[in-house]
């Protein structure tokens, strides 16, 4: 039995070591467990507030909930390890320790919340460094969920800014006036769009949970925003459009198609399965223009 609890308790957090490392650290990945928990919230929170705020909140509430599963793996795993050896535990002033889970339990939360030990203490080798070994992943874990927030939020920033700066070119009809006719000034700012756009489809592949976080306003919306950028892309890639503007148009093309596969990508659509219009729909968000206006843009 000691070493059924052992090996489980050890495997489990390895698990969630490795969900951490796939979802925090690695350039691209996303852990099972934070996948799983993402992709659940979101379809439950749709699923229940479909006219409500649940959407919304999806994003949020998966965060807390993922930082809550990998504290709760990393406690009940030390748990498994300590709770057939609560015999070399002591309480207070040498009084043996009881031997329950809930004994175990208790041990592990106070080391992983790095509060120091309490009233149980291990009193062998092998047992104390577990306990230090568990401190250290609780500060670990606290100091790699505040930075997940810090570095998380502001990628969501900078998709809403780029959001609005479509949606202003939409408000101002931006493709009339590249239809009128185009100069250098508008290869500029195609090139500004270009970086944003460029640094929206990074931020999406380092940090592919910010998908699950939803606008309320459609303004700030990139899934609503995006066929602008297709619209404008088009309009400057026309023949009659000044040759600098034409370039910038075709960069933007490139940049939105790869956009595109990055967002099938998260979603697990084929390219060809149109990953713009299924990123608009699956956040109820309804574009600033439709396929067919894109024809006539």
């Amino acid at each position: 039995m000691t070493t059924l609890e052992t090996t489980a308790g050890v495997l489990l957090v390895g698990l969630v070591l490795r969900d951490i490392f796939h979802t925090l650290f690695h350039p691209s990945g996303f852990g099972t467990i934070a996948r799983s928990t993402f992709v659940s919230v979101w379809r439950g929170t749709r699923f229940a507030w479909r006219r409500g705020r649940g959407p919304e909140l999806a994003g949020p509430a998966a965060l807390v909930l993922v930082i809550a599963l990998w504290a709760l793996g990393v406690v009940g795993g030390f748990a498994l390890v300590y709770h057939p050896r609560l015999e070399s535990f002591t309480v207070d002033h040498g009084h043996p320790a009881a031997t329950t889970f809930g004994t175990a339990l208790y041990v592990s939360t106070v080391a992983v919340s790095t509060l120091g030990l309490g009233d149980v203490v291990p009193a062998d080798g092998p047992m104390r460094t577990a306990i230090v070994l568990e401190a250290l992943i609780g500060f670990l874990l606290l100091t790699a969920a505040i930075s997940w927030v810090l570095q998380l939020y502001p990628a969501l920033t900078r998709r809403r800014v780029l959001a609005r700066s479509l949606h202003t070119l939409h408000r101002t009809r931006y493709t009339d006036h590249l239809r009128a006719g185009s100069g250098p000034s508008d290869a500029v700012l195609l090139d500004g769009l270009i970086q944003q756009l460029a640094t929206a489809a990074v931020d999406l592949e380092q940090y592919r949970e910010s998908y699950y976080f939803r606008e309320s306003q459609r303004e700030t919306a990139l899934a609503a925003a995006l066929p602008v950028a297709r619209a404008v892309a088009d309009r400057a890639c026309a023949p009659s459009a000044h040759v600098e503007c034409r370039r910038a148009g075709r960069r933007l093309r490139a940049e939105l198609d790869t956009f595109q596969h990055q967002v099938a990508d998260v979603i697990g659509a084929s390219a060809d399965d149109d990953p713009i219009g299924a990123y608009a729909a699956d956040h109820e968000h309804r574009p600033f223009i439709d396929h067919a206006a894109l024809d006539d843009a």
